[in-house]
């Protein structure tokens, strides 16, 4: 006996990477919902960071994805999609706080060209402690530090979303990374913070 029920989804449309890429910049439904999928959690632990309300983060992805689906047709899909995603995060996230609302023009040019990066962002282990000892550091450094390895922005474009210069920029990302080094997870960041202080030295 046949049974009832809803009729099956249709397939996605596409079979690769590439396809997924192309089919985001087309906003195919299946699509999107497949990016959801990804890259909610980072996002979400990410905007945390930044706005400690409770329906703040929400608040937040819910504009980010309304956005990031708005703009779809600027998405450069030879790119991966995070980056594109996080520019547009961080922008609701610092215009949500009120600190940065004429930083649009900037973060519009992140969410339409994301370059490639020398330094991959936080793997997802060191991603987690950073989140739980960014609490421990004051507003300034916090920031800096969410956008930096939480977001995955490079230093060049956490300047420009923070409208300071490059070279002061890395002056507050080594003196938050002091701080951090201070905190109860010094031992377990180590070596990332290590590997990043001479990455941003190299930079110079």
């Amino acid at each position: 006996m046949p049974t009832s029920g809803p009729p099956p989804l249709d397939p996605p449309a596409w079979t690769d990477e590439e396809g997924f890429r192309l089919a985001l910049q087309r906003r195919d439904p299946l699509a999107w919902d497949a990016a959801v999928t990804r890259y909610d959690g980072s996002l979400r632990r990410a905007a945390s960071s930044l706005l400690w309300g409770p329906a703040d983060p929400e608040n937040a992805l819910g504009q980010t994805w309304f956005q990031a689906l708005r703009y779809a047709h600027t998405y450069d899909p030879t790119l991966p999609p995070y980056g594109w995603l996080a520019s547009i995060c961080a922008r609701v996230c610092l215009t949500q706080r009120g600190r940065l609302a004429a930083a649009w023009a900037r973060v519009r040019q992140l969410a339409q060209r994301e370059p490639p990066r020398a330094t991959p962002p936080a793997p997802p282990e060191v991603r987690t402690v950073i989140h739980a000892a960014l609490a421990q550091l004051p507003d300034a450094d916090r920031q800096v530090l969410t956008l930096r390895y939480l977001f995955g922005l490079s230093i060049a474009e956490v300047a420009r979303v923070l409208d300071v210069e490059p070279a002061a920029l890395r002056q507050r990302v080594l003196r938050a990374l002091r701080r951090l080094e201070e905190g109860p997870a010094a031992a377990t960041l180590a070596a990332f913070v290590d590997d990043d202080r001479r990455h941003i030295h190299a930079a110079r």
